[in-house]
Formats: structure tokens, C-alpha cells, sequence
């Protein structure tokens, strides 16, 4: 006995056939977007306290996560009047700025779980 075949089902596509976003949201949207611009995060020691070695590694890591997030914002501004050369170079380029920004940022991590999973190691020994 043949068993028929299941109608396919069509997919789910967040805001497929919605109305567009409302101008409220618009907004929110935007003064999101302009807040994580804007705002680093403030990774600055206490008065009291000189800087580390990892809150200058904290604070470099995050004005390079800053600097990316501008930088790719302000090539999808561009890229509408590029040729097709010179958006493929500069796509070419933000690929390969990211995978380094991610990159040194697991490096990073890497350390700082290494070096805490070896202090603990020693306090235990002891």
C-alpha cells in the first residue's frame, strides 16, 4: 500500500507578510542602536587601584569591539554605492577584521581561564 507523500509546509519566516514596524519602534530601534555606539563599558580600576594587566586587556578588547561595530556600520552605509570590486575587497576586509577581533578575544579568554584554573589549582595544593 503506497503511503502519500506530506504537503510541505510553508516556512516560518519572522515578519513575513507584517505590516511594517511601527514609528515608535523605528525609534526605539534607533536609540538602541545609538546607546551601544556610544556607551563603553566602563572597565576603568578604581581610584584606588592601579591598572591591571587584565583591565588593559578588558579595556583594549573593548574599544576594538567598539571600533569594529562602527566600522562595519559605516560600510553598510557605503557599500549601496561601491562597485563590485571594491565591495568584495572591503567585505573581504571586515570578514577578516572580525575573525581577528574574535580571534584575540578567545585568545584572551583562553589566558584568563588558564591562568584562574592554575591559581586554583595552587590553592588547592597548598
Amino acid at each position: 500500500m503506497p503511503i502519500d507523500a506530506i504537503a510541505p509546509t510553508p516556512p516560518l519566516m519572522p515578519g513575513h507578510g507584517a505590516q511594517p514596524p511601527s514609528p515608535e519602534l523605528v525609534t526605539l530601534e534607533n536609540k538602541f542602536n545609538r546607546l551601544m555606539l556610544d556607551a563603553p563599558l566602563d572597565s576603568s580600576p578604581p581610584a584606588s587601584q592601579q591598572p591591571t594587566a587584565i583591565s588593559e586587556l578588558i579595556r583594549h578588547q573593548d574599544q576594538l569591539q567598539h571600533q569594529l561595530v562602527r566600522d562595519v556600520a559605516r560600510f553598510s552605509e557605503q557599500a549601496p554605492s561601491m562597485d563590485m570590486s571594491t565591495l568584495t575587497a572591503h567585505q573581504v576586509e571586515m570578514t577578516f577584521r572580525v575573525a581577528q577581533v574574535q580571534l584575540q578575544f578567545t585568545a584572551a579568554t583562553s589566558v584568563a581561564q588558564s591562568t584562574k584554573s592554575g591559581l586554583q589549582t595552587l590553592m588547592k595544593n597548598q
